[in-house]
């Protein structure tokens, strides 16, 4: 199949396995490899890929992606997360898109699971993304949280990804306390301004995941979940107000 599917990864656990031998029905995998670990040499002994090595920390996604997509050999590319698998059957899925004169782009579904568990409800519940795209066509915007742009026809699929999310709390919370120092970095405020945020925005995220999106309805989970992107939100702003401290000059 004439696809590129792209994997950046810095892990290297059981979530990256499954999401590379899920990705195996396309021509090419281009692998970003941010200092993950993995034995490229075993690795290749039962999957085929193309390495790229991506040293250092990364600051902004959207720049990595759009990186990515340049050294990727064909016209159609797919992003795939390490930590995402795709369902059985999507190879059959993704066939008719590439065939369609008219289509420029795709959408697929992403259910997240969640601590072991699928979430239906709150904002990760089936989500649709534009992740299958001709190259030439589509740029990502964001450093975190990246969105990608085409500039054509972006045709509905039944392509289905699984998200494992994170195997742990403190894996969430680690991640989100990274995700808000590189937003807060891209961001400008004036103080009213981040101080009136900084009041209702954590409480109005916990809000809406919870209660307007149903995340109640998925248990416990449903709660960490609201609770957790509640603390990003608020993160996000505490982080953009240290920033825009005045550091006293030494007398």
């Amino acid at each position: 199949m004439p696809l590129s599917i792209i994997i950046i990864t810095n892990r290297n656990d059981q979530r990256f396995l499954k999401s590379l031998e899920s990705a195996q029905f396309a021509d090419e995998v281009l692998i970003i490899d941010n200092a993950s670990g993995n034995d490229w040499q075993k690795l290749s002994q039962k999957f085929h890929f193309k390495v790229e090595s991506l040293p250092g920390k990364i600051n902004n996604f959207a720049d990595v992606r759009n990186s990515a997509m340049d050294k990727a050999k064909n016209q159609w590319v797919m992003f795939l997360d390490s930590d995402e698998v795709l369902s059985k059957g999507a190879g059959s899925k993704i066939e008719p898109v590439l065939a369609n004169q008219n289509a420029d782009g795709a959408m697929i579904t992403r259910t997240d699971i969640f601590l072991g568990k699928e979430l239906r409800f709150g904002e990760t519940g089936s989500k649709k993304m534009l992740r299958i795209f001709k190259k030439d066509l589509a740029h990502f915007n964001r450093a975190v949280h990246e969105v990608a742009k085409v500039g054509g026809t972006v045709v509905e699929t039944e392509i289905e990804i699984k998200h494992y999310a994170h195997n742990t709390i403190s894996e969430f919370i680690a991640d989100i306390s990274w995700y808000a120092e590189i937003i807060a970095q891209q961001r400008l405020m004036n103080k009213p301004e981040l101080l009136l945020k900084l009041v209702f925005y954590p409480s109005g995220k916990f809000v809406f995941n919870y209660f307007f999106k149903l995340g109640f309805l998925d248990g416990w989970r449903g709660l960490v979940y609201a609770v957790i992107m509640s603390i990003h939100s608020f993160s996000v702003r505490a982080f953009i107000y240290e920033q825009n401290k005045k550091v006293p000059s030494a007398a």
